[in-house]
């Protein structure tokens, strides 16, 4: 596994966690290891060990290296 060296903070552009979580299960779609909601509950999505395409950049030894958290 590779090291993790940052926090990436996202924000969702729906309204519920619910929604994003959904998303996050389409085919070729982003995700992120945390999802806060509305109500400050937090749901792990996978392992931090793992990673996910979260960043939008085509290098992805930046995504390995990074814990995406996403807030509703």
């Amino acid at each position: 596994a590779t090291k993790k060296t940052a926090i990436v903070l996202h924000f969702t552009a729906g309204t519920t966690a619910v929604g994003a979580f959904e998303t996050f299960r389409l085919p070729r779609r982003v995700a992120t290891a945390f999802l806060v909601d509305r109500d400050g509950a937090v749901y792990q999505c996978f392992p931090p060990e793992c990673w996910a395409h979260h960043l939008g950049v085509p290098d992805v030894s930046q995504e390995r290296r990074t814990i995406g958290i996403e807030f509703v």
